[in-house]
């Protein structure tokens, strides 16, 4: 049992991409994913990057100094003349704005992104130790259940952060770019709208993947029950000294079996975690950026300045939601194996 941990602490480090998840899964497995020493080693990592994540990004000074250039500009106003330089100044500004954030968004965005698909892979590598663990407990339903809940979110994973995600942040940032090209700030309301409706759409999914996951989870788990302590009464009645020796025999086994697995599930919950909250703080962060940028263009009156800049929070809004699925249902996984007890013992 030992070895299959080992094993898939090799592996799943092999399976990232990321040289903060193979550092984080290094941590881990030489802590032998038990003791106050995995949460301090896994700490001390995990402050130090947080520490280089919350630093001022460099656009936030060069969209600030813009804004800072259109407002002064307001202030003297008065002595241009022309109304059509007025526009002009006001429509580059715009342009200038769009040309810092945009790109320094996308980079943050594929940083997360990458970190999400750093999860995604891990759980590629925890699936057949899920299994191989479950059922080696005589939970053989709840390992076929486990595993076609642990396929759907990897599907589900994979889909969302490599192929829905990356369509959804081009088209928020491309109605951004129309309406500033345009001199509107009309697609603001139609880009919350999408918002709103992708947040629907990603919580009905998890909360339909909590029900039907949990259901057949209990399902399984009394039918694994109800054999185990069937093949356990057969076999005692029909040599009782050495039916009485094997349901010890299973006793101890299993025993060794749950230290593995709370090994291994805790080792993933803190893997999970390790991951996903410098995602969380990041987009946090760069969405609080963004509204305190949005409020400045408020004050320097560039409506499609604040326009492009609520738009932009949009997108940071919607990964959260969508990483924030991702997240759970991982979350959802995890606990499923770690309180699935083998039904031998029981």
């Amino acid at each position: 049992m030992e070895h299959t941990y080992s094993d898939f602490m090799r592996d799943a480090s092999q399976s990232v991409n990321g040289e903060y998840a193979k550092r984080l899964i290094e941590t881990i497995r030489k802590t032998d994913g038990q003791g106050s020493d995995l949460f301090s080693s896994v700490g001390s990592l995990v402050q130090s990057g947080l520490g280089e994540l919350l630093q001022m990004p460099d656009w936030v000074g060069s969209a600030a100094a813009i804004l800072l250039f259109a407002l002064l500009f307001r202030l003297l106003r008065g002595a241009v003349k022309s109304i059509g330089a007025y526009r002009a100044v006001d429509y580059f500004t715009n342009l200038l704005l769009a040309a810092v954030v945009i790109r320094a968004v996308l980079e943050t965005l594929n940083d997360c992104a990458a970190y999400m698909q750093d999860i995604s892979l891990f759980f590629g590598a925890l699936a057949p130790v899920i299994g191989l663990l479950t059922a080696s407990g005589g939970n053989v339903a709840a390992a076929g259940t486990g595993s076609l809940a642990l396929s759907v979110f990897l599907a589900v994973a994979e889909w969302v952060v490599n192929r829905f995600a990356p369509i959804v942040f081009v088209l928020i940032l491309g109605l951004s770019l129309i309406g500033l090209a345009a001199g509107t700030s009309t697609t603001l309301s139609l880009v919350k709208g999408v918002r709103n409706l992708l947040f629907g759409a990603f919580s009905f999914v998890t909360a339909i993947f909590f029900i039907v996951v949990g259901c057949q989870n209990v399902a399984a788990a009394n039918t694994d029950t109800i054999g185990a302590r069937t093949l356990r009464l057969l076999v005692s009645n029909a040599v009782p000294i050495v039916g009485g020796t094997i349901g010890d025999t299973l006793k101890l086994v299993s025993g060794s079996l749950v230290t593995v697995k709370n090994a291994t599930g805790l080792s993933s919950v803190v893997f999970l975690l390790a991951m996903y909250c410098p995602v969380l703080l990041k987009l946090w962060f760069s969405g609080l950026l963004l509204s305190l940028l949005g409020f400045l263009s408020e004050c320097a009156e560039l409506e499609n300045g604040k326009s492009l800049f609520g738009q932009v929070k949009c997108a940071f809004d919607f990964a959260l939601a969508a990483y924030t699925s991702v997240f759970v249902m991982g979350m959802l996984n995890i606990g499923l194996f770690i309180g699935c007890l083998p039904a031998v013992a029981t």
